[in-house]
């Protein structure tokens, strides 16, 4: 004895129950933005690919069994019905997977970006320093070469320290700007990088004001100096000149 229609559809709605019920224990076990590594966003992504294609099989198998039943269309539109829902809980697990590798994928090239620019802007400050280093042994031999040679006057000397502090400013602004290109990095990480840049831009730019104006006075100073002397010069050979002019 054939079942009858009604019973047909209480069966079928029942089974379409199930299939809900089937697709909320999937989506249950990756909730969405639970992903929070690699390994996970990768097992994840596995699992829906995997229900998806045991979706497609029962898909197919039941398909195939509803053309032996009475109501052929009615089973049929339920089978896809079915297998609709769990398709649109695996995908939605598919996404979040793809889209959490995605976001692992941009942080981990921030990171290395960010840690790329530290390593050049350390290089950097290292070949300023051993610039630096051979240059103050050159001009240490030049004056040990240079027997009778006069030191330098206290506004030479202080227009050279602020020279060297000029210098100084710019290897450091030359880092903050490195740092600063760390943008790129995470959020949280990017953020705090920005501010530790751009402090230590500010600080280096005050810094190189700082000896640029000093630099400026001693040269100011050294030329006062140097016209003083000149005046000085001038003033002896013109009473030099008066005292052999007299008889």
């Amino acid at each position: 004895m054939k079942p009858s229609p009604l019973a047909l559809l209480v069966g079928l709605s029942i089974a379409l129950v199930a299939s809900v019920v089937q697709a909320s224990d999937f989506a249950e076990r990756y909730p969405a933005g639970s992903i929070a590594d690699r390994a996970q966003a990768q097992a994840a992504q596995r699992a829906a690919e995997d229900e998806i294609k045991r979706i497609k099989a029962e898909e197919q198998k039941a398909l195939a069994a509803c053309r032996d039943k009475f109501l052929v269309n009615a089973c049929s539109e339920e089978v896809r019905n079915k297998a609709e829902l769990q398709r649109r809980a695996a995908r939605r697990v598919e996404v979040d997977a793809k889209d959490a590798i995605r976001r692992f994928d941009a942080e981990e090239a921030a990171e290395r970006k960010a840690k790329a620019a530290q390593k050049q802007a350390e290089e950097d400050a290292r070949r300023e320093r051993q610039e630096a280093e051979a240059r103050a042994k050159h001009e240490a031999r030049q004056a040990e070469g240079k027997k009778a040679a006069p030191g330098p006057t206290p506004a030479e000397a202080q227009a050279h320290r602020a020279a060297q502090e000029a210098k100084a400013a710019q290897v450091r602004s030359r880092q903050a700007e490195a740092q600063a290109r760390q943008a790129e990095a995470p959020d949280k990480a990017r953020a705090y990088a920005d501010k530790q840049a751009e402090a230590q831009a500010r600080q280096a730019e005050q810094v190189r004001k700082k000896a640029e104006a000093e630099r400026k006075r001693a040269e100011r100073a050294a030329r006062r100096d140097k016209e003083m002397a000149d005046r000085e010069a001038l003033i002896r050979r013109a009473e030099e000149a008066r005292a052999a002019q007299k008889p």
